[in-house]
């Protein structure tokens, strides 16, 4: 609570996948208002207080490729993302990102521009708050 009342704070539900030295984290909603990373943001109003990998897909949305620690780029997708357990094409950033399904070390993500079910809406805002 500030001098003017609370501070709201939504972001973006996250999906992390790996591949080798790549992370993809694809922000999708539904938005979030209370967890550990949100009361952290909402107690500093500044995101050193937590990592590239961590804090990016949060503030800015949409789906983030790192190398390493290091971000690689960002997507804006508009679509939907689904985790699917069937092994398709290996994640290849050369190819990403596009309407099809990518098998990273764990699971697979389809990406796809129609509604379907289990499909999750793809985020492209991040961080949403009144102060």
């Amino acid at each position: 609570m500030n001098e003017y009342g609370p501070r709201i704070i939504a972001i973006p539900n996250t999906i992390y996948e790996k591949y080798k030295n790549y992370t993809v984290v694809v922000a999708v909603l539904p938005t979030i208002t209370k967890g550990e990373i949100i009361e952290k943001l909402r107690n500093s109003m500044s995101v050193t207080v937590c990592d590239y990998i961590e804090c990016y897909p949060l503030l800015f949305g949409g789906i983030f490729v790192f190398l390493d620690d290091k971000v690689l780029t960002r997507y804006e997708f508009e679509g939907y993302v689904r985790i699917d357990q069937q092994k398709y094409d290996e994640f290849n950033i050369n190819d990403f990102v596009r309407e099809k399904c990518y098998t990273f070390e764990k699971e697979t993500l389809c990406f796809t521009k129609s509604k379907c079910n289990n499909c999750i809406p793809i985020d492209n805002v991040g961080l949403r708050f009144i102060i």
